[in-house]
């Protein structure tokens, strides 16, 4: 059977086994997308990284494969274990897409979105990714609807919604965004799927970043919770397109009267998964992280028609 080098690198985490886990094959050669999801599946992460043909390519998992953390775990573990220089690189990011689009990349019967992302990659192995094409605007939910489906009293948002009112962020699948006042009002938010299903869903957006300027920590400038009923629990520990939709709406709303041009939030603390994520203030936010390698192992890969499960 063949055996391949596998990581799992933790993307944004501030300690091992936090963040947003993402498996990274430093050599993906003569492997299928089909088998590259397996094996992110195998490990729990959100997709795979991998070389092949001296590409960068990211895999994405078919719920919720956030492509920001993709590369930056895959451009951190990468850098570190020497397999790419530091420097400017192009990774193709490849989602499997519920939508029937007939492309089919790998020739392995999976229909796929298939993008390009420019990263930076610094000595430090601190990744820089931006995010382009985002459109804000204002949202259809109330203060009520986003109370309901947060679960948390209506107040804890009116109190901010004057200055900062909650907005609607376009692309990358969508992101609502709404301020809540405290951390001790958002740390009991517990959306049920079925509530926040219908939420999104009225607003044509993936996920709800809920977030407040209470923090935990000295160093960071936002507290952000993501919610998605795609995930465990509807939440998401890390989430940089989530971040990055922050980012741009508060570019849009004199929050920090220009006196800023990046924040850095704190993420995942609720679901014992501790994260960082930086991003600017404009309306192409620049997403900064680094990654934990949490794991450096070999893998036993089944034959591409096996179906048994892959050995570790």
């Amino acid at each position: 059977m063949d055996t391949r080098q596998v990581l799992l690198a933790d993307a944004f985490a501030d300690e091992p086994l936090g963040g947003h886990p993402v498996a990274v094959m430093p050599d993906g050669e003569g492997l299928s997308g089909t088998l590259l999801r397996r094996i992110a599946s195998e490990f729990g992460a959100a997709g795979v990284v991998t070389q092949q043909d001296d590409r960068l390519s990211y895999f994405a998992g078919a719920g919720i494969g956030d492509m920001v953390a993709g590369a930056v775990a895959g451009g951190a573990a990468l850098v570190e274990r020497g397999r790419v220089d530091p420097g400017t690189h192009t990774i193709g990011i490849e989602r499997v897409d519920t939508a029937d689009t007939g492309s089919d990349p790998d020739g392995d019967g999976d229909a796929a979105a298939v993008t390009e992302q420019e990263i930076e990659v610094d000595a430090d192995r601190t990744v820089r990714v931006t995010l382009s094409g985002l459109d804000c605007r204002s949202t259809s939910a109330t203060n009520a609807d986003l109370a309901d489906a947060l679960g948390i009293d209506v107040a804890a948002i009116d109190d901010v919604s004057a200055d900062l009112p909650a907005g609607q962020i376009d692309g990358y699948g969508g992101t609502l965004v709404t301020p809540v006042n405290f951390l001790e009002h958002l740390s009991r938010a517990d959306p049920g799927v079925e509530d926040l299903t219908a939420l999104l869903a009225d607003d044509g957006a993936d996920r709800l970043c809920a977030f407040t300027f209470d923090t935990l920590r000295n160093d960071t400038d936002l507290h952000a919770r993501v919610f998605d009923p795609r995930a465990d629990a509807c939440e998401v520990p890390a989430s940089g397109v989530a971040v990055g939709a922050c980012g741009a709406h508060l570019s849009q709303n004199p929050v920090f009267d220009g006196e800023r041009s990046a924040v850095r939030a704190e993420c995942g603390r609720f679901l014992d998964r501790p994260a960082t994520i930086g991003t600017t203030l404009a309306a192409a936010p620049e997403l900064s992280g680094k990654a934990l390698t949490v794991l450096d192992g070999t893998l036993t890969l089944p034959p591409e028609d096996d179906d048994e499960i892959i050995e570790v």
